[in-house]
């Protein structure tokens, strides 16, 4: 969970306004250790969001690459 209440990070992960809101849109990053997105989810509407155990899946998955 990140606060941005200046869309700093939303606007350079091109996800603030995407959904023409005015806000970030609900977005998870898998992001490994070299600084490269290894997954990512970006919702469709603000309460799309994916749950805990496909985060940890991912996760997983990411670990083990």
């Amino acid at each position: 969970m990140l606060a941005d209440s200046v869309h700093q990070a939303a606007e350079a992960y091109s996800v603030y306004n995407l959904l023409g809101d005015g806000y970030a849109a609900p977005t998870v990053f898998i992001i490994d250790t070299d600084g490269r997105i290894t997954w990512s989810r970006v919702g469709q509407n603000a309460t799309d969001r994916p749950n805990a155990q496909t985060i940890l899946q991912k996760l997983q998955e990411a670990i083990s690459e």
